[in-house]
């Protein structure tokens, strides 16, 4: 058995994703992250549950640049990325507006 802090650091370089009103199916989200990340190698685009993905890249510090400086639309709904944590309750259930800056 992997020892949890392994686990954890593997999955540091990762980002869960989703898109506010919609629900495009795996194989659409993967196409179009690695369309719009196309500079930064993606490992992995998972499924973690409807509506929600996860993405890993292969360095870290790619996986901060796209933290740091993303926003885009995805069939213009807000395409929300934030970065993967251990303690994080995944959920859109709780996202009743978004800001537009």
């Amino acid at each position: 058995m992997e020892d949890i802090e392994e686990v954890v650091n593997y999955w540091q370089n990762a980002v869960i994703c989703c898109v506010l009103g919609a629900n495009p199916p795996v194989t659409v989200m993967e196409g179009f992250v690695r369309r719009i990340w196309k500079d930064y190698p993606i490992n992995k685009v998972l499924l973690v549950k409807k509506g929600l993905y996860l993405v890993r890249f292969e360095d870290y510090q790619d996986t901060l640049k796209v933290i740091q400086k993303w926003f885009c639309l995805f069939d213009q709904k807000p395409f929300i990325v934030k970065p993967w944590t251990p303690e994080m309750e995944i959920s859109t259930d709780a996202v009743a507006s978004l800001p537009i800056w």
